[in-house]
Order: structure tokens, then sequence, then C-alpha cells
């Protein structure tokens, strides 16, 4: 009976490591990682910190306590064309890791891990012989300015909220004003309702974003 029960349990134990390893290997995620999210469920984390990405200009708001502290630009995002896209939605930064080795062999430096599907913000990649990785396209995750990285790293703890939102028009939330935002960065302004039909826009597509970050992006200027 004891025998049985023995087996019984080592098979119990293979099929439990088997299952946690696939885990680990398909989602990207180490056992810090793991342990870490799954503490955010029980300590709730991090409450006043806020990350807004927006996929299309590349722009990047972080909020603390609901006051705007820094708007920058992201380095690079998944390829929308290829199945590797950025995941867009609300999340929380469910742990960091100062230097994340992924499934492929790739260095990620400075990792924020925002989904339990293996998706970060963090520094350029390098490969295995320290060679950085500056294609135009990640796979799926945010990648950010050196600079960028170093400060989001120290000023972001687990548990901070994550929205990641993928808007070409936008609108301050106290103005009916709409701007289309630009690839590259800039804003401008579309004065009149009948200027928004008549490029065939959709109230539906604008997204609706605190004044101060709609306000920092650089207008487009028309040179003379």
């Amino acid at each position: 009976m004891r025998t049985s029960l023995k087996w019984t349990l080592g098979i119990v134990s293979l099929v439990v490591v088997s299952l946690f390893s696939g885990y680990f290997v398909t989602q990207d995620v180490s056992w810090n990682g793991y342990l870490s999210g799954l503490m955010l469920n029980f300590w709730g984390g991090e409450e006043n910190q806020l990350i807004r990405v927006n996929l299309h200009n590349h722009s990047i708001a972080l909020y603390q306590s609901g006051m705007l502290y820094k708007l920058s630009r992201i380095a690079a995002t998944g390829n929308p064309n290829d199945g590797t896209a950025t995941p867009t939605g609300k999340f929380r930064i469910l742990s960091k890791d100062k230097r994340h080795f992924s499934g492929g062999n790739i260095i990620m430096p400075l990792s924020l891990r925002f989904s339990n599907k293996g998706y970060y913000l963090h520094d350029i990649p390098l490969t295995m012989a320290g060679v950085p990785i500056d294609t135009k396209y990640s796979h799926g995750c945010i990648r950010l300015p050196h600079a960028l990285a170093e400060e989001m790293f120290a000023w972001t703890n687990v548990g901070a909220y994550v929205e990641i939102y993928d808007a070409s028009l936008a609108r301050a939330e106290d103005s009916p004003m709409v701007y289309l935002l630009t690839e590259d960065g800039l804003r401008i302004p579309i004065p009149t309702e009948a200027d928004f039909i008549a490029h065939g826009y959709h109230w539906k597509d604008v997204a609706i974003i605190p004044a101060e970050e709609l306000n920092g992006l650089p207008p487009y200027v028309v040179n003379p």
C-alpha cells in the first residue's frame, strides 16, 4: 500500500513539474517572475503608478498618484501584420528582472513583465554575444530606449497599472477638439466636424486621453 502511494505521489509530482516547466518555457517566465506575480494576488502591489502606451505613435506616459510624471517615446513594438503584435488592454506589472533571458536565447535587460503570456517592457535586447538587436519590430514586447529603460526600471514597482492602446485619433477628456496623431509622435488638430467627416474618420476610433498627455505631444508645424 505504501509503495503504491509513493508511486502515485511520484507520478503526480512529475506531472506537476512538467506542467510548470512547460508553462515557464512557453510563457517565457522565470520561477522568480511567476512567484512575484502570484504574490501580487495576495498583497495587492503598487496602487499609485500607471503606465500608458499608445502603439500607434509610440508615446508612453508615466503617472504617479494621478499626476503625469513623464512623457516619452518607446523604441519598438510587435509587428501587427505577422502575428507578433503587442497586446492591447489593461495589465499590471507582475515582476521585474534586471537581466531576463528569453526562450530564444535573447538577453532582455531591465525587464518589466506585464502579462502572463510572456510580454515585457524592456531595454534594447541583446544576443548572447552582447550585440544589440535593433530590428524595426519586436516579437510582441515593448522595447524602451536605454535611458528610459533605466529610469523606468528604477521607478516602477510590482503591481503598477499598465494600459496599452492603439489610436491614431484622440481628444482630451475636457475638450471636443480631435487630433490626428502621427506615427512620429506629433499631433495635428482637426478643426471642424466637417473636416473630420470629410477625411472618413469615425467617432468610435477617437481615444479619450488625459489633457496633459495629449498637450504634451509636439504640435505639427507647417513650414512657411
